[in-house]
């Protein structure tokens, strides 16, 4: 089905990150997979009718995690098998005393 050029132009996965990003913050003791954050970003929308459909979210909110991986802004862990990602903290720089 085709779209309006303007709504082609147009970039939702900005808000998609702004979303993911501001959430991860909110939420900076815990760590989530790419489907708990897909939730969050996708939760004005309609539920998924296919399978399909909910593995392109969890996708396309994985790319934007790890573009923020990139960046510097989440750290990522795998553990048992399942990505985490998570608000990068500040990295406290321990200075000996003089």
């Amino acid at each position: 089905m085709p779209i309006s050029r303007e709504r082609f132009d147009s970039r939702p996965e900005d808000n998609d990150y702004k979303t993911a990003l501001e959430f991860l913050k909110t939420h900076s003791d815990e760590a989530f997979e790419a489907r708990e954050v897909a939730e969050i970003v996708y939760s004005s929308l309609p539920p998924t009718k296919t399978a399909l459909e909910n593995i392109t979210r969890v996708f396309a909110v994985a790319d934007i995690l790890n573009r923020l991986v990139g960046k510097g802004l989440v750290d990522t862990r795998t553990l048992d098998g399942k990505t985490y990602y998570s608000i990068r903290r500040p990295r406290i720089k321990w200075v000996p005393a003089k």
